[in-house]
């Protein structure tokens, strides 16, 4: 359970940095494509997209670890995947390509 916790923790943590437009753009972190690191308003643009979800699924997996009657089955570490690949595809359609 603290495992999962933290998890979610550092997952809104990560949102709202992405969010406020705090991590600018590097060759370390993100979406890192020529389109991206050319333009920072690019950059910010498809992170913010990205900063959205990971605050949305933190929320979600915080409060679902934090129910204290709802088992988590570990498929939802496995639709979390899927989801974040999901949005990075659409996100890079639509900002990177």
């Amino acid at each position: 359970m603290k495992a999962q916790l933290t998890a979610a923790l550092f997952f809104c943590a990560l949102g709202v940095l992405l969010i406020l437009k705090a991590i600018p753009p590097n060759r370390w972190f993100g979406l890192r494509t020529t389109r991206t690191l050319a333009d920072p308003a690019v950059w910010y643009r498809a992170h913010r997209a990205y900063g959205w979800l990971f605050l949305a699924i933190g929320l979600v997996a915080a409060t679902l670890g934090l129910w204290p009657t709802t088992p988590v089955h570990p498929a939802w570490g496995l639709v979390g995947v899927l989801v974040l690949a999901s949005a990075t595809i659409l996100v890079y359609r639509r900002y990177a390509a």
